[in-house]
């Protein structure tokens, strides 16, 4: 019922309506869909007042967004999120020896990171707990030479802790880019225990059978990341 972030709406609005001129698509059907959303709107504007989508601020009091209670919240809930999917013996936490400059933590996302933080809160949360791990991101930018030099670094490595970022969304494919995969199967055939983990949907470890330890930590806010590291590295939580 939804048209979902076009890149260009004004042509998918034109071609709608000659779609429905020429008999490819019934105007019953946009009725009914508009139907739909229309009923949708009216019961939040009947629910929250008529300025909802314009001024939604007024309905939120700023000093709840962020509020300490809420923040406690969000913690907890990514903490008790992180779910080990299967792991070989031992493989968790991470030993000792996992704490050294012989281990790295890779973040890896098919995304542009334009608008993002120039680095992901893994990085942060990588260097407070284990400071001497080393630590990498990988994005859309990423070239095929720094890609290459990664994956050697990584089978020089103790362990090493592969996190994808990837999520469902409406205005891209789901999926690690092909050279991204590639480095993926890489890893996985390297001498390192891989550690592989998902932040965001379970189904990016298709891309990775064969590792030590997947989890989950089903999103890739910044809690999330930091709970991830704190699992991998804490044997209480293991």
């Amino acid at each position: 019922d939804c048209v979902l972030d076009p890149s260009d709406p004004v042509a998918v609005v034109e071609g709608l309506v000659r779609a429905v001129e020429s008999g490819q698509l019934a105007a019953s059907r946009i009725h009914r869909a508009f139907d739909r959303i229309w009923r949708l709107k009216t019961r939040l504007a009947e629910r929250f007042g008529p300025d909802v989508f314009t001024a939604p601020e007024r309905y939120v009091p700023r000093d709840q967004v962020g509020a300490e209670v809420h923040q406690q919240l969000a913690t907890s809930v990514a903490d008790r999120a992180v779910t080990v999917l299967d792991a070989t013996p031992g493989a968790l936490p991470i030993d000792g020896a996992g704490r050294s400059a012989r281990s790295m933590v890779i973040y890896m996302t098919p995304r542009a990171r334009e608008t993002e933080p120039s680095e992901a809160p893994l990085g942060e949360a990588v260097r407070a707990l284990v400071p001497q791990v080393r630590y990498h991101e990988v994005d859309a930018g990423t070239g095929e030479a720094s890609l290459e030099a990664l994956a050697q670094e990584a089978a020089q490595a103790r362990h090493v802790v592969l996190a994808l970022a990837v999520t469902p969304a409406a205005w891209q494919t789901f999926g690690l880019q092909p050279a991204q995969e590639d480095v993926v199967h890489r890893l996985a055939d390297q001498a390192p225990p891989l550690i592989a983990v998902a932040l965001g949907s379970p189904h990016v470890l298709d891309a990775v059978p064969r590792a030590a330890a997947r989890l989950c930590t089903y999103s890739d806010v910044p809690d999330a990341q930091r709970a991830l590291v704190t699992h991998l590295w804490d044997s209480d939580r293991a």
